[in-house]
């Protein structure tokens, strides 16, 4: 049968005819429920991709088969993976690497993971026009349903901004939202302005719509509150004085807030599946809209060959190719492979039919094919098994549909990347695992940038974005003033060129980020007037020219009202200062730093895998955000600020530096989460530092699910010293029962500090955080008189959850045997650390006989 085909639409370089414009609202009104941050936004970074368009897939999908009535999987479940699910994945992981390198990425399967889906058309409610809007009359638009207003707005582009375009969406659960945009492209198109105002700031991205459009483009994921708090912003305002030349026009049409869930129906309904997981063409028929040829995403009665001719198709009519050059936009598709369970590595496709290869096509595979190979086989970061770097890295032995050159009309280069087998158990292993997707990722941006290098006249000295610094820690200097310092990210050139600077973010609720500081030639930035009152919230990154890295773990602190008196300084850098008083009152500890693939998130279909009629099963998916988000502080700090505390944080790595001294702070909260053992939960040095601080009359507070299994688990891997059960069971006071994988709630003990917590409930990874899952149970060492427990699993016979130990002429330990930051609710947060911390604070207790 020959392959389904339809013309791509050339461009026609449309421009808005002279229309009247109207005015909605004055454009004087506009400061009207605008986010305090619009002065002091946050912008996507611009990078060695700035200026580019990648037509971005993670291929195949839940797909409907018209001959048996139902939906399915075109790949089944090999070694734990499903193709299907897996590419989508790894497109994921390149999305976000591609925004922070610069490039506009327009997505061909949904990005992230977002449920709930809110679609505004420019006439629906909560969208608002301020200053001149005029409305056009083109045939191609996008047209959301029951839309009953103009095809779109447009409004004259200005070097000084006169209208505003706002779309304000009603969101029903908080949450991270991909936000996408819908616009025409043509020739009188301008590099549009958005403006994302979302939980705690503002960013602004830049898209050239003379480049493409048709289709949704993808603005960036960002964190929305319940409501109508956040919205996105189209503005007329230009920066480039030949597009201020009253012929340019900024374009209002629809804005897109999540994914959603499935709702195309072939006849044998719906999928009832996310948007993200089904096949390409749904997403881009949903896309597109009613006005293009449906041609472009169906392929008569078979779904299958839709999900391979749609994404090249879609991609060549949203283009526009008259508009920059050929090395302006890439095609890109993550797949993986199978072939006999034997077969390893990584491979580039280019077509067996040379006449039917986009131009460069073998190039592009070959470097970016041998890229990842080359990072994989020497990244440490790649765990076991060892990668096998496969030689030859590419494959041409069909015509592949995705990279046909007539379906993609030779406007883009275009390739595959089988990243590795996934029918080969070593090589789903390391598909499982998180770190090593993620360098999947960054050796895919490395290959594309050398690829630019070598075909592309215009592309010199190429930077990839630097590696995220790291060991980050915030501490209060009193009177307002925050010292927020960290140590350089990796050296290795494989994982990012060396950075020019850093920028310090700083956010009100630990979830969206406006930029408070860059500094240069330094590892810390000294921040003035920052709240006493309340938490505020920091992150790092590291720029260059090539882009910007991924941001450090979240950081908290609450600056105390003390004043301050000179001191030795920190380092040689900084202004030394110290506070009156001798010692402050909290340090957190984020402790938390293990990511791997035991740590995935586990999915599970009835039906449906590989075929119509294939069977169900269980399989993981490879979301970091869902396994280790590196966020936790911030349960910690919400609670704490509820009680009225000032506090620090640090990363366990800066104790273990000696940059942060203990014995400065009257409690620790150290903050394990899921560590694994095979990472080190409490490490020898950490054990060491500990112990004395206890010693010396510190209060130590530790949360984490496998912290007792680490020090004395009999089967645990590394086994236990007999200094680590030495340090459990007398420094911690308590012991290692066995781990539980069914306990889900806990309760308080008659007649102690939390006496009179009831039946509070673990996460499931379904309530911000992450499955509390494995926990170890612990208890009471028998030698140790001086330790009781505090908190019982109602689930399991009550063994006990948490564990006081109060020895005489000694700091207090409290040991919670699951994650902190797992209690969901946070009033029942609260009210525990409320107790652990009157605890510490009480005359020294009596456990003599009470276990």
């Amino acid at each position: 049968m020959p392959p389904w085909f339809v013309e791509a639409v050339r461009a026609d370089d449309w421009r808005e005819p002279n229309s009247p414009a109207m005015v909605q609202r004055p454009y004087s009104e506009v400061a009207k429920g605008r986010s305090a941050f619009t002065e002091n936004p946050s912008r996507q970074p611009s990078g060695a991709l700035s200026g580019k368009v990648v037509f971005l897939l993670g291929g195949h999908g839940w797909t409907y088969s018209y001959t048996q009535q139902a939906w399915y999987t075109q790949r089944g479940v090999t070694h734990g993976v499903v193709e299907d699910f897996g590419n989508k994945d790894q497109a994921n992981f390149f999305a976000h690497y591609l925004w922070n390198a610069g490039a506009t990425v327009v997505p061909l399967r949904p990005v992230d993971v977002q449920r709930v889906e809110r679609v505004m058309d420019n006439s629906s409610i909560g969208v608002e026009f301020f200053g001149p809007w005029s409305s056009s009359d083109s045939t191609i638009h996008f047209a959301a349903p029951n839309n009953k207003g103009p095809a779109y707005r447009f409004a004259t582009a200005s070097l000084e901004e006169k209208a505003v375009a706002r779309y304000t969406p009603n969101i029903p659960k908080a949450g991270d939202y991909p936000v996408y945009s819908w616009v025409r492209d043509g020739a009188d198109r301008i590099t549009q302005l958005y403006r994302i105002a979302h939980s705690g700031g503002v960013t602004e991205v830049l898209v050239n719509h003379r480049l493409f459009g048709k289709g949704w483009v993808w603005l960036g994921t960002f964190y929305f509150d319940q409501g109508t708090a956040g919205y996105v912003e189209i503005s007329n305002k230009v920066s480039d004085p030949y597009t201020a030349d009253d012929k340019h026009v900024a374009v209002a049409d629809a804005v897109r807030f999540g994914n959603g869930m499935g709702d195309i129906n072939r006849g044998g309904g719906i999928s009832g599946q996310p948007r993200e997981d089904e096949g390409d063409c749904y997403w881009i028929e949903r896309s597109l809209g009613p006005t293009a040829d449906r041609r472009i995403y169906t392929a008569g009665d078979d779904d299958g060959a839709a999900t391979v001719g749609a994404p090249p198709k879609s991609s060549a009519y949203m283009n526009r190719e008259t508009e920059g050059n050929y090395f302006d936009r890439i095609y890109l598709s993550f797949h993986s492979n199978a072939l006999n369970g034997k077969a390893r590595g990584a491979m580039g496709l280019f077509n067996k039919v040379p006449a039917q290869r986009p131009a460069y096509q073998q190039q592009l595979a070959t470097i970016i094919g041998e890229q990842i190979n080359d990072e994989m086989a020497t990244a440490p970061a790649t765990a076991s098994p060892a990668w096998v770097n496969r030689r030859p890295a590419t494959s041409n032995w069909i015509t592949f549909g995705e990279l046909r050159k007539d379906y993609i009309q030779n406007e883009m280069c275009a390739t595959i990347l089988e990243v590795a087998f996934h029918d080969n158990a070593e090589d789903a292993r390391l598909m499982l695992d998180p770190r090593s997707r993620q360098s999947m990722a960054r050796a895919t941006l490395r290959g594309l940038l050398n690829w630019y290098e070598g075909v592309n006249p215009s592309a010199s000295n190429l930077v990839l974005l630097p590696t995220a610094p790291d060991s980050a820690a915030a501490q209060d200097l009193g009177n307002g003033k925050v010292r927020i310092s960290w140590k350089p990210g990796s050296s290795e050139r494989m994982k990012g060129d060396p950075p020019l600077g850093y920028r310090v973010s700083s956010s009100a609720n630990g979830r969206g980020f406006a930029k408070a500081a860059e500094v240069f030639d330094v590892n810390e930035a000294i921040l003035d007037k920052v709240s006493t009152a309340t938490a505020t919230y920091f992150k790092i990154t590291a720029f260059n020219s090539g882009g910007e890295s991924f941001p450090t773990e979240l950081l908290a602190v609450r600056p105390s009202a003390e004043e301050t008196l000179p001191l030795r300084p920190s380092n040689g850098k900084s202004k030394p200062m110290a506070r009156k008083s001798a010692k402050k009152e909290i340090l957190v500890v984020n402790g938390f730093n293990s990511l791997d693939a035991s740590m995935n998130v586990q999915e599970e279909a009835s039906a449906g895998l590989g075929s119509g009629r294939g069977p169900g099963g269980t399989y993981w998916r490879v979301r970091p955000n869902q396994s280790n988000s590196f966020n936790y502080v911030l349960q910690a700090a919400d609670a704490l600020t509820l009680l009225g505390k000032s506090f620090d944080t640090a990363n366990v790595a800066r104790l273990s530096a000696a940059d942060i001294n203990l014995g400065d702070y009257k409690t620790v909260i150290w903050m394990a989460g899921g560590q694994l053992p095979k990472d080190g939960v409490v490490t020898s040095t950490s054990q060491r530092l500990l112990s004395d601080f206890v010693r010396r009359g510190g209060n130590l507070f530790m949360s984490g699910s496998h912290i007792a299994e680490a020090l004395d688990g009999r089967t645990t891997a590394p086994i236990p010293s007999k200094m680590d059960r030495q340090f459990l069971n007398q420094t911690m006071g308590c012991s290692y029962v066995t781990s539980t994988s069914i306990a889900r709630k806990v309760s308080g003990v008659p007649a102690t500090p939390l006496a009179g917590i009831s039946s509070v409930q673990l996460d499931d990874a379904n309530s911000g955080t992450y499955d509390a899952l494995p926990c170890d149970v612990i208890a009471p060492p028998r030698n140790n008189a001086n330790a009781r427990s505090l908190l019982v699993f109602d689930d399991i016979g009550n063994g006990a959850a948490a564990v006081a130990c109060a020895p005489p002429n000694s700091g207090k330990v409290v040991t919670m045997s699951f994650p902190f930051e797992t209690i969901t609710p946070i009033n029942q947060r609260r009210e525990i650390l409320a107790g652990v911390l009157a605890f510490f604070e009480s005359q020294q207790p009596d456990f003599r006989g009470r276990r």
